[in-house]
């Protein structure tokens, strides 16, 4: 989609509604509405600067979670009816 980017930007800046550019370039609707908020906030048609996350921790590596939480002394398939 990012090919189509400078298209949509032209498109809305010659006045053609959004959902009009929606369906002439048979994109989604919302990818016409991001695209064009990027170019309102940066400027150009580049993608935005992505943002660093922090990797997320699994429980056994967070203590908070860990600390309270019991393991089950039978797997579901031990503790199942035998007929």
């Amino acid at each position: 989609m990012k090919e189509l980017r400078p298209a949509i930007i032209r498109m809305y800046q010659n006045g053609i509604p959004m959902r009009e550019i929606s369906r002439l370039l048979d994109v989604p609707k919302s990818t016409v509405i991001n695209d064009i908020k990027c170019f309102e906030e940066t400027g150009a048609n580049e993608d935005r600067a992505k943002r660093l996350q922090e990797p997320q921790k699994t429980i056994n590596e967070c203590e908070e979670c860990s600390s309270g939480i019991q393991r089950p002394k039978k797997t579901l398939h031990e503790s199942w009816p035998k007929n």
